[in-house]
């Protein structure tokens, strides 16, 4: 167990740098930081790993914006602030944890 808590202490890092670059103009890096940020909450257990599961989804939403090009000014990055919170509140009211970590599941990890 104690290189899950390696890993995760590397990736906190990794991802608020993540979240640095991608804030500074390269949103790219937001697809990075949503990446790490899920593996994180994974790690860090299904008390708090649920907590950190909101950041993912709100940088997803960040994400899916730049790619498409729907993030123009600051308030449309707000929004898709606020519409990723508002599905991860959704998401871990109506969803098992099994279907939320589906891909950790797979791997029997």
């Amino acid at each position: 167990m104690a290189i899950v808590a390696v890993l995760f202490w590397a990736l906190v890092p990794f991802t608020l740098v993540a979240i640095g670059l991608a804030v500074s103009g390269k949103p790219r890096w937001y697809w990075w930081a949503a990446l790490s940020s899920y593996v994180c909450s994974f790690l860090s257990g299904f008390t708090i790993g649920f907590l950190v599961l909101s950041l993912t989804f709100v940088l997803v939403l960040l994400a899916l914006g730049h790619s498409y090009r729907l993030i123009r000014a600051w308030w449309h990055s707000a929004a898709a602030a606020a519409l990723g919170v508002a599905l991860w509140w959704l998401a871990v009211l109506n969803i098992d944890d099994y279907w939320l970590f589906l891909p950790f599941t797979v791997l029997d990890f």
